[in-house]
Formats: C-alpha cells, structure tokens, sequence
C-alpha cells in the first residue's frame, strides 16, 4: 500500500510516542506499538487474549 507523506509522517510520531510510553510502564503487563493491518491487530490481540484467558484457568484451579 502506497501511503502519503502525512501518513507517513503521522505513522512516525506515533512509533516514537509509543516507544517513550513502553518505557514508563511494566511491559509485562502492557505493550503499545503500532500495526500495519487490521489482520495484524487481530493476531496480537487474539493471542494475548488467549494467554490471559489460560492464565486465569490456572489460578482458579
């Protein structure tokens, strides 16, 4: 996908905001970063959901 420089530039910004607050909060616990689809987000959310959801089954045995 072709992008214009302002979306470029908009997609810059926010990998540097992203990258200060990673470095303010716990990563264990959260992560921010920036993805290129909304397949991707899919992926990272549907795989932390799952981790989550395996870590409350093995708290509550």
């Amino acid at each position: 996908m072709q992008l214009r420089g302002i979306e470029e530039k908009k997609i810059e910004c926010a990998r540097k905001f992203f990258k200060q607050v990673n470095h303010k909060i716990d990563p264990q616990h959260v992560k921010y970063d920036v993805v290129d689809s909304y397949g991707r987000l899919m992926e990272i959310v549907g795989n932390k959901t799952l981790y989550f959801h395996e870590e409350i089954k093995a708290d509550s045995r």
